[in-house]
């Protein structure tokens, strides 16, 4: 057995990350949604099979590898790690959401269309995992949640203060919503 990694750093520099696996980071920026890490899955790879004509993309999504994980943290050596070059400058109204694979359920249009609404961090929170949970999928993966909202005043003012890295980690303890 194995499992994925996503983690974030936020400082005055901006967000910077580390990932293996399928583990999505997304940043929702100026009313649009954009993955940041890698998707080490098999699912890359079988799309790239159906753009070239090897595979039909009913065959892709019916593959009985396609939850496969090339990487992940197995106790040994990871061959696929994704992670940021250099800091992502942040501004203020961003949305950082990081997920375990069972977010992925929603489409990232639903995904965008959430974090869209002027909700805090654990109503949106919320909003997700009630969105997964509204689907039904069978043997739905687990779903784990965390949205970090970068405030509306200036981020050069609370990113790196006390005041901000409290709010944060309060942050990361209450929004570490599993399901």
């Amino acid at each position: 057995m194995g499992c994925t990694l996503v983690g974030v750093v936020l400082n005055e520099k901006g967000l910077e990350w580390i990932s293996v696996g399928d583990s999505p980071l997304w940043l929702y920026h100026a009313e649009q949604l954009h993955r940041l890490n890698a998707d080490h899955s098999m699912m890359p790879i079988l799309q790239k099979q159906v753009e070239r004509g090897v595979l039909t993309f009913k065959e892709a999504v019916e593959h009985p590898n396609r939850h496969l994980l090339p990487s992940a943290l197995i106790g040994s050596q990871i061959d696929l790690i994704d992670r940021s070059i250099m800091p992502l400058k942040l501004f203020p109204g961003d949305r950082i959401l990081l997920a375990s694979d069972g977010i992925l359920t929603l489409s990232e249009q639903e995904i965008s269309q959430i974090l869209s609404e002027s909700l805090s961090a654990p109503k949106l929170v919320n909003k997700l995992l009630t969105a997964v949970e509204k689907k039904g999928k069978p043997g739905q993966d687990n779903t784990t949640v965390l949205v970090v909202n970068i405030p509306d005043n200036s981020v050069k003012k609370t990113t790196g203060s006390p005041r901000f890295s409290k709010r944060l980690l309060q942050a990361f303890r209450k929004l570490g919503l599993t399901h």
